[in-house]
């Protein structure tokens, strides 16, 4: 159980960042719920998505419509014809600098069935099990967030707002002076730092799970600094969590060459996993990241040694090009990803000891502008997502 437990946590520790959303990056677009666009009040013009659809292989999972204002999304409209038909909005609010304070969601679902399936603004689908309901009904929920920005600190604290009026304090997201989100006390707590080019180089995550559900609970995080204002050491822990403690080196201009974490699954050491990142520049500006995980605590039988090799090769821009994950005990290959010229993957293969296990293939057709206009995911020669695209340029 324990190799179990520590193969899953190192595996989400070395491929987080290479998720399926990464891969279609142009839904970020309509996703103004970021540091930058909350905070920011310039909208430079740009194409922005006005319509898009979810295709599920031929058939038709979910169509969302996007209304803009000077740049800002002011609503969002999508519909699942499924079944049980699904559909709702939500409707944003912003202040004076164009900072988002509010949003209202109404979902609306008719439905037929005792269960159904309900999908949410994503495409994701959630089974709802009505018991034993007959004819048709209308399931209509409605969901209030607010937004405020303290003046005395970078920060955006996140309120539900309850139906009596009242407000609950959902999470609290923290940024720097350049608008990086640096912590964010969703579901846990996470913390992130950055070198001075703006790349991530160590990321805290603490939650405890109760009940099915994460108890939002706040870690003690110390961070220190060197004489040349680089991060030297980041450290979290709680009492529940255990602990993980980051160790940087730098070279002479200040680039980030190693990252030496610690990661304890609780503060008795009985699971202790190492990670040691370490960055190789070429003169030509591109480098290799290589982050080499691996159990502390070395396991009885030599077969249930745990160790995993991620290398990802980045060009001068900051993107990658390539990531191999390999398992190191047996030599095994277990993934390898190919990206395109935007960082995003293009060709996505999963390794088991007797070869591959499933090919993920990455495809977008763009019009003259870039904007993409169809992005579709296969595995192997089965497509299995495609998204079709509208713009609007604002």
């Amino acid at each position: 159980m324990r190799k179990r437990a520590n193969q899953g946590l190192a595996v989400a520790m070395v491929v987080f960042s290479m998720l399926f959303m990464h891969a279609c990056s142009v839904h970020e677009q309509v996703d103004t719920n970021t540091a930058d666009q909350q905070r920011s009040t310039a909208r430079e013009p740009e194409y922005r998505v006005s319509h898009k659809i979810l295709y599920k292989g031929n058939e038709l999972a979910t169509e969302w419509f996007y209304e803009y204002d000077n740049g800002l999304l002011v609503k969002e409209v999508w519909e699942s014809p499924n079944s049980n038909p699904v559909k709702g909005e939500t409707v944003y609010t912003y202040d004076g600098q164009g900072r988002r304070i509010k949003a209202v969601t109404t979902t609306h679902s008719d439905y037929s069935k005792s269960t159904f399936t309900l999908f949410d603004k994503q495409g994701q689908a959630t089974i709802i099990d009505m018991g034993s309901q007959e004819g048709k009904k209308t399931f209509t929920e409605v969901e209030t967030i607010e937004y405020e920005y303290p003046e005395d600190r970078t920060s955006v604290l996140v309120y539900i707002v309850n139906p009596d009026g009242t407000r609950t304090l959902d999470y609290e997201e923290y940024h720097d002076l350049w608008g990086h989100v640096i912590g964010n006390s969703r579901y846990g707590y996470s913390q992130v730092v950055y070198d001075r080019y703006g790349a991530e180089i160590g990321r805290i995550r603490m939650g405890t799970v109760k009940d099915g559900e994460f108890l939002r609970t706040v870690s003690d995080v110390n961070t220190f600094y060197d004489k040349g204002n680089n991060i030297k050491s980041f450290t979290g822990y709680s009492d529940s969590d255990g602990f993980t403690s980051h160790q940087f080196t730098y070279d002479s201009q200040g680039r980030i060459t190693r990252n030496i974490a610690w990661h304890a699954l609780s503060l008795e050491l009985d699971q202790l996993l190492i990670s040691d990142r370490q960055w190789t520049y070429n003169p030509d500006g591109s480098y290799i990241e290589e982050t080499h995980i691996y159990d502390a605590i070395p396991a009885e039988d030599e077969a249930k040694r745990y160790e995993v090799l991620s290398s990802t090769e980045y060009s001068p821009h900051h993107i990658p090009t390539k990531r191999i994950v390999t398992d190191v005990v047996s030599g095994v290959i277990l993934q390898e990803i190919i990206y395109d010229v935007e960082g995003d993957p293009e060709r996505w293969t999963v390794y088991r000891d007797e070869g591959p296990e499933s090919f993920v293939r990455y495809e977008k057709n763009r019009d003259d502008h870039g904007n993409v206009l169809e992005a579709r995911e296969y595995s192997g020669d089965v497509l299995k997502d495609r998204y079709v695209y509208e713009y609007v340029f604002q």
